[in-house]
């Protein structure tokens, strides 16, 4: 092990035991049928066979927290049909497990299904949701339509969790460039009052963002310090939304203000700022972004690679500074797998 003393090429790692990986199959979470109703799914999707009918964007008889039940005539296997949720093709990163509550989230489709483990040792997933968050598209969403999906475009990318400043936060991305934030807290107070039998109004969780970035989203990165969220699309640009601040941090007050009118007052943060870095020349569509900080901690730019293996450097704060461009050695052209050449 590299954590061994006296080994050559010693990197400092000490030596972590895990226990059993434990699995949880799809009868496990669904119940008997589960098998055949994902083949036959698997099917349909390889012959190209539509069998959703579309109502406001989204398919018709979801399953959602909050709406109200209809009766299904029928067998098992169409309640099973309805109970499982469908996974969408060809996606980014599509769950999450929260840092600060026992939650843990799976996107799919139009929905996020969000789960309290049970038990200590196995942390298995219950078979039913404690949540089920569902969204519609907008407007704007239906105007700008899908990329992966030309029909049903209201599906995630991507979704990711973090902190901004002190609350833990989730965000989904869609590929009609739709934006949605939602705060964990109150996430977790919605399962809690539930899973006691609190018979107060027990208001669902709203999102506390909504946007959209003018087509397929993919990248999140979220910043605790900076309070920022970056998402990236394949307008060949990333879009960072820098929420206002009732008090900048001491330390961001006391640094040095730019000359420039226009950064001076986007620093200030006095009210809500969307920031749209384009890459530019040579640039495509970005799956992965990420924050750089400077020496105080401070999101200062965001790093992000596109499909060709390229890394761009893009600065926040400073108005047309141009992205600094790293190639990737191998020279990739439209994939997404990072090889080195033989």
């Amino acid at each position: 092990m590299a954590g061994r003393q006296g080994q050559l090429h010693d990197r400092g790692f000490r030596e972590a035991v895990l226990g059993r990986c434990e699995v949880q199959t799809c009868v496990d979470r669904f119940g008997d049928g589960a098998i055949e109703v994902i083949r036959q799914r698997e099917r349909d999707h390889l012959n190209q066979i539509e069998t959703d009918t579309l109502v406001q964007g989204v398919p018709a008889g979801q399953i959602v927290t909050g709406a109200e039940e209809e009766g299904v005539d029928g067998s098992q296997a169409l309640g099973l049909e309805r109970k499982i949720p469908k996974t969408p093709y060809f996606r980014n990163n599509l769950t999450a497990l929260s840092q600060r509550y026992n939650l843990y989230f799976a996107a799919y489709e139009n929905r996020i299904f969000v789960y309290r483990p049970k038990g200590i040792l196995k942390q298995a997933l219950p078979r039913e949701p404690n949540l089920i968050l569902a969204t519609k598209p907008d407007k704007v969403a239906r105007h700008i339509g899908g990329t992966l999906d030309r029909r049903f475009h209201h599906q995630i990318n991507h979704i990711a969790i973090g902190f901004l400043g002190r609350e833990e936060i989730l965000v989904s991305v869609y590929d009609d460039g739709s934006v949605f934030a939602y705060y964990a807290r109150h996430i977790a107070e919605y399962i809690e009052r539930t899973s006691s039998g609190c018979r107060k109004t027990n208001p669902l969780p709203t999102p506390f963002l909504r946007e959209n970035v003018g087509t397929s989203a993919w990248g999140i990165a979220i910043h605790q310090k900076s309070r920022l969220i970056a998402v990236s699309s394949n307008r060949k640009e990333v879009t960072v939304f820098a929420f206002g601040l009732s008090r900048l941090p001491e330390a961001m007050e006391c640094r040095e203000r730019p000359l420039d009118y226009c950064e001076r007052s986007v620093l200030k943060r006095k009210r809500n700022w969307r920031i749209c870095i384009p890459l530019g020349d040579g640039g495509h569509n970005i799956p992965n972004i990420s924050l750089w900080d400077d020496h105080e901690g401070f999101a200062e730019k965001v790093v992000a690679n596109d499909i060709y293996g390229t890394t761009w450097i893009l600065d926040i704060w400073k108005v047309g500074t141009a992205p600094f461009k790293i190639s990737h050695r191998a020279n990739i052209q439209g994939q997404w797998a990072f090889r080195n050449p033989m």
